[in-house]
């Protein structure tokens, strides 16, 4: 999700970060301001009593580097060959990932795919990089890949809409995404929902609200809780956390954002 005042860089990853008169980062720590402090609406427990929404990430550039200016929109729908496999930023997350006290620990859990596409003007090098905590996914080198990747230009203020979609056939394989709220997610392979509210909290700027995440295929839906991963239609899912605000006294401050990743369920 995206705590949000001022404009970051890190609202490009779409994980928690405040930035406001009522609660800037020192240090590249987030500061909460007390958002945690309590849960302003009866019977929803605080938001810090229930697991800490992971951090999801995704991202994908050429290997000679997007021709745009890093804060404008960029895209990319290809299909290459995978040549190189390994764990460790080594491309594209050094520049999304956000000032967390955490960063070198998230950057050494990310997968690292390097892609090569053929055209009739040769062949060019992709680099595709994702962090989502307990993939299994297992890419080998010479397999088969679909990338399909957007990010939205990056904003005075507020949250930045991207996604990272990979397939290696007829069916997506990898999805994790974030944007404004679940509604903004692009290129999902499921239909996706906000749930019920299942915590709260609130600070000296105002109040927010963390919600699950409702999964919806041919008719049938299951719930993935907040912060949490669940099994559901043959897919890991996983909230990132997914928060609107209740209430605001701050003009430069809101909350608002979701996150959300997806891993096919390999065959045993």
């Amino acid at each position: 999700m995206t705590y949000w005042g001022r404009a970051h860089r890190g609202a490009v990853a779409g994980v928690a970060l405040l930035i406001s008169a009522c609660g800037a980062t020192t240090d590249g720590e987030p500061k909460t301001a007390g958002l945690d402090a309590g849960a302003p609406d009866a019977g929803l427990p605080a938001c810090s009593t229930l697991p800490t929404p992971p951090v999801l990430l995704g991202c994908a550039r050429p290997a000679s580097g997007w021709p745009q200016a890093d804060n404008e929109a960029r895209s990319a729908d290809l299909s290459g060959t995978v040549r190189t496999v390994s764990v460790g930023a080594s491309g594209c997350m050094k520049d999304e990932m956000p000032a967390l006290s955490n960063a070198a620990e998230l950057l050494a859990q990310t997968v690292s795919l390097t892609v090569s596409t053929e055209s009739d003007a040769g062949t060019e090098e992709w680099n595709i990089e994702y962090l989502i905590p307990g993939a299994t996914l297992a890419w080998t080198s010479g397999s088969a890949l679909s990338v399909k990747y957007s990010r939205g230009s990056l904003p005075n203020m507020g949250s930045v809409t991207w996604s990272l979609l990979l397939s290696g056939g007829q069916e997506a394989d990898l999805y994790v995404a974030g944007a404004g709220s679940v509604g903004g997610l692009e290129n999902a392979p499921f239909t996706l929902s906000q749930a019920d509210p299942v915590c709260s909290a609130t600070g000296q700027c105002g109040s927010w609200r963390g919600y699950a995440l409702t999964v919806w295929s041919l008719g049938a839906q299951q719930l993935v809780p907040y912060g949490e991963a669940a099994e559901v239609f043959g897919y890991r899912i996983v909230n990132g956390g997914i928060a609107s605000v209740a209430s605001s006294a701050c003009s430069d401050w809101s909350v608002a954002g979701a996150t959300v990743a997806m891993t096919r369920q390999q065959a045993s």
